[in-house]
């Protein structure tokens, strides 16, 4: 094991938080950090977590994982996501409002009998010319060229500033409440890898 003199210039490995975690265990592990020569730990929520992550339990931990790094001279950095994919909130974000959904624009040549089935249809072209038609212009059995908006509920549409803005509110924005006397020291860094 590669030992440093001090932890001044020692790593900051992530910290996986993917079962139950408690006071001792977590005190346990920092303690073995610290005496490894670390600089800190940086806290990343990842499946098997059993707190619920942005939860009052997650933040008492997290307190509590403060108040031992400042004790043992630890940093300490917060990846602000549970998992992937990163901007979800732990999927959290997409779930609280359907406007943060991934979008896409799909396309497929379909029948008029087919097109009852679809939603959210942006153009329908007559697939001979591919002039634009109405809908009510495709008969049961022909066939057109549909242009439609399907969702991807797992991911979150980056490319909305208000998914940027909400997402910062749920995670950067609570963090910064619920520990804002620990920024600085130990909290170093807010961190993400998107």
């Amino acid at each position: 094991m590669i030992r440093f003199n001090n932890n001044e210039h020692g790593p900051v490995p992530f910290w996986f938080w993917n079962g139950d975690q408690q006071e001792a265990e977590i005190t346990r592990q920092l303690e073995h950090a610290a005496e490894g020569g670390v600089k800190g730990m940086a806290i990343h929520a990842r499946v098997g977590n059993q707190t619920e992550y942005m939860s009052e339990r997650w933040f008492a931990l997290t307190r509590h994982t403060c108040e031992e790094a400042l004790r043992l001279g630890l940093d300490i950095w917060l990846y602000d996501e549970e998992g992937f994919p990163s901007g979800t909130v732990g999927e959290r974000l997409q779930k609280d409002d359907p406007f943060f959904q991934q979008k896409f624009l799909t396309f497929r040549y379909l029948t008029g009998g087919e097109l009852a089935t679809v939603e959210n249809i942006v153009a329908v072209f007559d697939s001979a010319s591919y002039a634009q038609i109405d809908i009510s212009d495709v008969s049961a059995d022909k066939e057109a060229l549909v242009f439609h908006v399907t969702y991807h509920a797992r991911y979150v549409d980056t490319l909305q500033p208000e998914t940027v803005e909400r997402f910062m509110e749920m995670t950067h924005e609570r963090y910064y409440t619920e520990l804002k006397d620990y920024f600085g020291k130990p909290l170093r860094m807010l961190i993400t890898t998107a």
